[in-house]
């Protein structure tokens, strides 16, 4: 919230995403809303979850906590929101062009 008024943004919508949990809240002329509050049970641990679920179709398998664990380092190091997503695709797509051209 402070990051939304250090903007100077008087109205927003407040997503905190925790482990397992994740909760929104309207703000409105810097007042928060404390109704319609909402609360969905999906949170980063859900993610991490989903993570491994495509890594294992991909072939790859995590069996201990120690390689779950490297999941959710993965995931917290590479992942991120995008702020304006076709951008963000497209400079992923020439960085992926980029990373398999050989040099020689």
């Amino acid at each position: 919230m402070l990051a939304m008024i250090s903007t100077g943004n008087p109205t927003s919508l407040v997503v905190y995403i925790g482990h397992s949990v994740t909760y929104t809240s309207a703000v409105f002329q810097n007042k928060k809303i404390f109704y319609p509050r909402n609360r969905i049970n999906i949170g980063g641990d859900n993610c991490t979850q989903y993570l491994q679920t495509i890594l294992t179709e991909r072939g790859y398998y995590f069996e201990t906590s120690d390689e779950y664990e490297s999941i959710r380092e993965m995931k917290e190091k590479l992942s991120f929101v995008a702020l304006n997503y076709d951008e963000d695709v497209q400079e992923q797509m020439f960085f992926e062009c980029r990373k398999r051209i050989p040099t020689s």
